[in-house]
C-alpha cells in the first residue's frame, strides 16, 4: 500500500473547495431534490395534461414525407376536404389539385406530408414559387380526425424550415378571417399579417381577406 499526502497547494485548494464549491452543490443538490417543488410542478403537469383529452393530445412519431406523384391524389383528397367544407374550390384550386407536380413542385416548389403513426397520412402542405428568393405557403391542410394531435403545428414547422433550405428569403401565405384556429397556428409559429401582401396577392383567391408574412428565424439561425 502506497500513502499519498498533499501538497500545501493542494491542501489550500481542497479547502477553498470545502468552504466555497461544496456549499454551492450540497444546495443546488437540495434545490433539485426539492420534494414540495418537485410535487407542485407534477401538478402543474397533470392540470395542463387534463385540458385536452388522451386522444387528441400530439401524438409521438410524427413523420415528415416529400411529395411523390403517388401522392398526389392524397393531396388533392385532403385539400378538397377543408376546401369543399368551407368555401368552395376556385379555378386555381382545380388547377393544383389536378397537377400539383406540373403547377407546383416543377416550377421550383415542394409539397410535404405528415404522416400519423395511427392513421397514416393526414395533412399536407405546398410551398409555391412566386418570385426568386420567394415562396408562397399553400394548401395546408390536416384532416379532421388528426386535429389537435399537433401533426399541424408539426407540418407548418417543417414547411418553414424546407422553405429556407430551398433559399427562400420572404415566406408569405394567403387565408381568410373565418380560419381563426390556423391564423392562431399562423401567428405562434412567426407570422405577421401584412397589407402590403394582402394588395398585392390578394386577388388570388375570391375567399381570401388575410395575407402573413414570416418573420420568425429561419431554421439555423
Amino acid at each position: 500500500m502506497r500513502r499519498l499526502a498533499l501538497t500545501g497547494e493542494g491542501r489550500a485548494v481542497m479547502e477553498r473547495a470545502s468552504t466555497a464549491l461544496w456549499p454551492r452543490i450540497r444546495a443546488a443538490v437540495a434545490e433539485a431534490c426539492d420534494v414540495e417543488a418537485l410535487l407542485a410542478q407534477v401538478a402543474g403537469l397533470e392540470a395542463a395534461l387534463a385540458e385536452r383529452s388522451l386522444d387528441r393530445r400530439p401524438g409521438p412519431g410524427f413523420a415528415i414525407r416529400p411529395f411523390r406523384d403517388e401522392l398526389a391524389a392524397d393531396f388533392a383528397r385532403i385539400n378538397r376536404q377543408w376546401i369543399e367544407e368551407m368555401y368552395s374550390l376556385e379555378p386555381v384550386d382545380e388547377a393544383q389539385l389536378a397537377d400539383p407536380r406540373g403547377t407546383i413542385v416543377d416550377p421550383g416548389g415542394d409539397i410535404l406530408f405528415v404522416d400519423d403513426p395511427e392513421l397514416g397520412l393526414v395533412g399536407t402542405c405546398g410551398l409555391l414559387r412566386t418570385a426568386p428568393g420567394e415562396f408562397e405557403l399553400i394548401k395546408m391542410a390536416v384532416l379532421p380526425e388528426a386535429r389537435g394531435r399537433g401533426a399541424g403545428e408539426f407540418l407548418l414547422r417543417a414547411t418553414i424550415e424546407r422553405a429556407f433550405a430551398m433559399g427562400a428569403s420572404r415566406l408569405f401565405l394567403l387565408t381568410n378571417s373565418k380560419s381563426q384556429s390556423a391564423i392562431r397556428l399562423y401567428e405562434r409559429n412567426g407570422f405577421v399579417h401584412d397589407g402590403e401582401i394582402l394588395a398585392r396577392c390578394g386577388g388570388e383567391y375570391a375567399r381570401c381577406d388575410v395575407a402573413m408574412r414570416y418573420v420568425g428565424q429561419p431554421a439555423g439561425g
